[in-house]
């Protein structure tokens, strides 16, 4: 007969642990593969107003580069934020400024004139008005040489 330990308890943790569990494998098909345009623009969960909202992934990585480039002041949303908006042409061109020079209308012009002047229907819609109907009523009232004047900027 072969002499073995009998001292040592056969339940005591220490000297008989249980195998490490491990984690079963999942079942995957042979051949699947996963969509990554799918993954990539499934609608993601965030928290908005203290409630979980359904969001496209696009816009929550565009509204969290706005929050950081007006609270934190980051420099790199700004351009992100920038870059988007000029891919998608939402920054507009500067009007082009005034292109014509100064003109003062003369003091002491009679009523009627002035309300001809400045209620002219093109004007108040923002079309171009036309200047040459404004100098055939000023010529009507002063002279050749204070019109002149008005046109150069200078006082009376």
């Amino acid at each position: 007969m072969s002499k073995t330990d009998d001292s040592k308890d056969p339940n005591d943790s220490a000297v008989a642990s249980p195998a490490p569990r491990r984690r079963a494998k999942s079942a995957r098909r042979p051949g699947a593969q996963i969509d990554l345009r799918e993954a990539l623009e499934a609608p993601i969960r965030v928290k908005r107003d203290g409630e979980l909202t359904s969001m496209h992934p696009y816009e929550a990585m565009l509204r969290q580069h706005v929050r950081r480039s007006l609270v934190e002041k980051r420099i790199d949303s700004i351009e992100v934020v920038l870059g988007e908006a000029e891919t998608h042409k939402l920054i507009k061109e500067p009007p082009p400024g005034p292109t014509g020079g100064i003109f003062i209308v003369p003091k002491n012009l009679p009523e009627a004139i002035e309300r001809q002047i400045f209620d002219d229907p093109d004007y108040a819609e923002g079309k171009p008005s036309s200047f040459s109907r404004m100098l055939a009523l000023l010529r009507t009232v002063i002279d050749v040489e204070r019109l002149r004047r008005c046109f150069s900027g200078q006082r009376n």
